[in-house]
C-alpha cells in the first residue's frame, strides 16, 4: 500500500532551509481512512524522481514506492506513513501541493435476491479492445472469458485471485461470452480491492497508473471499469481525469458511500448505490469526465439503490442480472447494483471502440449519449439525464 515513511530529514531534499514556511492543512477525507497514511502531492514544478531518490526509508536497504511514483501523468507524488512530527515536515515542505488523508473505497453494491434477461449484443462485439476491471480480481479461467482473460496486475498485497466474485461478475457483464456485452474483448484483471470488497485509495491509483503504462504497451483501445467508491477524494479524481486525458475512457458505477453493504461483511466499509443522494458527493463518480452510471429496473424505472444528480451520463440494467461466479468455471449467478450497470456500459464502450476504432474518451462519451434511448424509464429524480444506454449504433451513423 504505502512505503513506511520516509527519514524526516529527508523530506526537506528540495534544498530550503532557513525560514519555516507556513504549514499546509491535512485534506481530510470523509469516510474510513487508513490511519496516518497519507497521498502526498508534490507541485508540478519539482522534479518528483529527484525527491524520492533521496529518500532514506527506516528499516529498508532500497526504496520501494508503490507503481504510481513511476507515472508522474496519474499522480505526481507519493504515498506514506507518517507519524505527527513527520507529517508536520512534509506539510512545511516548499514542494508539497498538498497531503490528502488516504481512505477506503469500496466495491458498489451487490444485492441476489432479485432475474433479468442476458444483455444483447452483437457477437463481435468488442475485437481487439481491452476492458480493464479494476475490482476484486476476476477469476479469468472461468468459461465465460473464452481465454481473452488475463491477470494484469494486483495492488494492495492480496492474492492473485478473486475471492469475492464482485470482479468476476462485472467481467463476465462486459465481455462475457454468454452473457456480455462486448463478446470479444480483452479483459484485464487488477486487483485493488480485498476480498472483503473493499481498498485504499492509494492502491486504485497504483491500478491506474498500471493500465495507463500497460495500454502504451499494447497500443490497443481501453477502457477502465471502476465499479467503487467512496467519500470525496482529490487525488482519487484527478488520478481518473489524467487517465481519461491520456486517452483512456473511464466508466463508473455511482452510488451512495454512507449506505450499509446488504449482502457483504459489516465490519468493512463497504456500501449500497445509494439512497436518494446526489452522485457529485461521491468519487469518483463525480469526475465530469468520466462515463458515470446510475441502475435502471426490470421495470425500466430509476432504481431506489442508485444516485442521481447532474453528473450521471447513462443509466443500464441494474437489477437481478446473470454473469459469471467463482466456484466453478462454469457457474453463473445472479446480482443486483449499480456495478453491474457500469460494467454494461463499459462493455458498450468496448463494443463501440471495435466498431470506430480509436477515438477520444469525450467522443467516447458523446456517442454512447447519443446512442441512448431517451425518456424511457420511470422515477428518474429532476435534475438527471432520462437516457437509458442502448447498442443502437445506427444513432451515430454505423451500419453492422
Amino acid at each position: 500500500m504505502f512505503l513506511p515513511f520516509l527519514s524526516a530529514w529527508s523530506v526537506m531534499v528540495l534544498g530550503v532551509l532557513g525560514a519555516q514556511p507556513a504549514l499546509l492543512s491535512v485534506k481530510r477525507y470523509a469516510g474510513q481512512v487508513i490511519p496516518n497514511s497519507y497521498l502526498v502531492k508534490v507541485k508540478d514544478a519539482f522534479d518528483l524522481r529527484n525527491i524520492t531518490s533521496s529518500l532514506e526509508v527506516e528499516g529498508r536497504s532500497s526504496i520501494n514506492l508503490f507503481p504510481v511514483i513511476h507515472d508522474s501523468q496519474i499522480f505526481h507524488g507519493f504515498g506514506a506513513s507518517l507519524d505527527e512530527e513527520q507529517l508536520r515536515l512534509v506539510l512545511q515542505n516548499p514542494g508539497v501541493e498538498y497531503v490528502e488523508e488516504d481512505g477506503v473505497v469500496s466495491t458498489s453494491d451487490i444485492d441476489n435476491s432479485l432475474s433479468l434477461r442476458a444483455p444483447v449484443s452483437h457477437p463481435v462485439a468488442g475485437k481487439n479492445v481491452d476492458i480493464y476491471i479494476l475490482d476484486t480480481g476476476v477469476f479469468i479461467d472461468h468459461t465465460e472469458f473464452g481465454g481473452r482473460a488475463s491477470w494484469g496486475a494486483t495492488f494492495g498485497g492480496y492474492p492473485n485471485a478473486d475471492g469475492n466474485g464482485h470482479g468476476t461478475h462485472l467481467a463476465g457483464i462486459a465481455a462475457g461470452k454468454t452473457y456480455g456485452v462486448a463478446k470479444l474483448a480483452n479483459i484485464i484483471a487488477v486487483k485493488v480491492l480485498s476480498d472483503a470488497g473493499s481498498g485504499a485509495i492509494s492502491d486504485i491509483i497504483s491500478g491506474l497508473s498500471f493500465v495507463v503504462q500497460n495500454a502504451k504497451t499494447t497500443g490497443r483501445s481501453s477502457v477502465v471499469l471502476l465499479a467503487l467508491g467512496g467519500s470525496i477524494s482529490t487525488t482519487l479524481d484527478n488520478a481518473v481525469l489524467n487517465v481519461i486525458n491520456s486517452g483512456i475512457s473511464v466508466v463508473v458505477g455511482s452510488y451512495q458511500p454512507n449506505s450499509p453493504e446488504p449482502n457483504l461483511t459489516p465490519t468493512i466499509q463497504t456500501v449500497a448505490g445509494g439512497s436518494n443522494t446526489d452522485a457529485s458527493g461521491s468519487s469518483p463518480g463525480r469526475v465530469v469526465e468520466s462515463i458515470t452510471v446510475a441502475a435502471s429496473t426490470q421495470s425500466d424505472s430509476a432504481a431506489s439503490f442508485s444516485n442521481f444528480g447532474s453528473v450521471i451520463d447513462l443509466y443500464a440494467p441494474g437489477q437481478n442480472i446473470i454473469s459469471a461466479g467463482i466456484a466453478s468455471p462454469n457457474i453463473t449467478v445472479t446480482f443486483s447494483g449499480v456495478s453491474m450497470a457500469g460494467a454494461h456500459v463499459a462493455g458498450l464502450a468496448a463494443y463501440l471502440l471495435s466498431l470506430t476504432g480509436p477515438i477520444t474518451p469525450a467522443t467516447v462519451a458523446s456517442d454512447l449519449g447519443t446512442m441512448s434511448v431517451k425518456g424511457a424509464l420511470t422515477n428518474v429524480p429532476a435534475g438527471t439525464l432520462n437516457h437509458l444506454a442502448s447498442n443502437n449504433v445506427s444513432r451515430i451513423g454505423i451500419t453492422i
